[in-house]
């Protein structure tokens, strides 16, 4: 299954498996799943975690400042959650100038 990993690289907002290594590239890494993902120890996932309740304000915020990569265990990455939340940060972000 081939994804826009290259396409996503262009934007603020990318997003990808939590198994693959931590890249200098990815500026911020979060985890969007809701459940931890398996055989993942949190210290090499190097993660950011906001509070739930800000979560959706505190990402639409640093969309448009900084590099971040959204992370999701899912096999189908581009049908997950991670993917449609990072396109809509993008949307978003784009819309705002």
């Amino acid at each position: 299954m081939p994804h826009r990993m290259e396409e996503m690289m262009a934007k603020g907002v990318k997003y990808r498996r939590v198994y693959d290594d931590p890249s200098s590239g990815d500026g911020m890494r979060i985890l969007v799943d809701r459940v931890w993902p398996r055989g993942v120890r949190e210290e090499e996932a190097e993660l950011r975690d906001p509070a739930r309740r800000e979560a959706v304000d505190w990402l639409r915020e640093s969309a448009g400042k900084r590099p971040m990569t959204l992370l999701t265990a899912a096999r189908d990455l581009e049908h997950s959650q991670a993917s449609v939340l990072a396109h809509w940060l993008n949307e978003w972000a784009r819309s705002r100038g």
